[in-house]
C-alpha cells in the first residue's frame, strides 16, 4: 500500500495460481480494480441489490487491514471491479487478505 493522499493505491503482483493470475493472463498487466470507502458497507450491499446491481459479495467478508469489503461484479459497472470498503474495526476486524 503506498499512501496517496487522502487514499491508498495498492500494487499487486501474482505470486502463483488465484485471482490475480488469472487476471494477468486474460487482460495482461494494468488496473485490477477500483475501492471504495463506504461508512456503511451493509447498507451500501443491500441497496446496491434493492437496485438489482449484480454484486460478487451479498455480504460483508473479511478485507486488509482490519476493513470489511464487498465486490460489485463487473457486469453491473461496464467491466470495471469495484471494491467496497467498511471502515476498520467493523464486524470483520481480523484481516483474512491484504
Amino acid at each position: 500500500m503506498l499512501p496517496v493522499g487522502d487514499s491508498n493505491l495498492q500494487l499487486l503482483e501474482s505470486t502463483g495460481p488465484g485471482v490475480v493470475e488469472r487476471f494477468v493472463e486474460r487482460r495482461g498487466p494494468g488496473l485490477h480494480h477500483v475501492a471504495v470507502e463506504v461508512s456503511d458497507l451493509e447498507a451500501a450491499i443491500a441497496d446496491l441489490l434493492s437496485r438489482e446491481v449484480r454484486m460478487v459479495d451479498s455480504a460483508p467478508r473479511p478485507g486488509g487491514m482490519g476493513t470489511s469489503i464487498a465486490f460489485i461484479h463487473p457486469a453491473s459497472t461496464g467491466g470495471l471491479l469495484v471494491e467496497l470498503v467498511g471502515p476498520p474495526g467493523g464486524e470483520h476486524e481480523s484481516a483474512g487478505r491484504t
